[in-house]
């Protein structure tokens, strides 16, 4: 298991980083090794302080 920072991304919104070689695996870079722009991804949350968050096509 894995533990990463909640960040302060703007004033409406946190975020977390997704490690880049899972991002590859998945197929969500593109040939530079950058995050595909096309893909968008659907955040649910399922609990308290608990998200599941799903790749999606355009």
């Amino acid at each position: 298991m894995e533990f990463r920072k909640l960040r302060q991304l703007d004033s409406e919104s946190g975020g977390v980083t997704l490690p880049k070689e899972q991002l590859r695996e998945a197929g969500l870079l593109d040939e530079h090794g950058r995050v595909d722009g096309g893909c968008y991804v659907r955040i649910e949350q399922t609990d308290e302080a608990e998200w599941k968050i799903r790749a999606v096509g355009e």
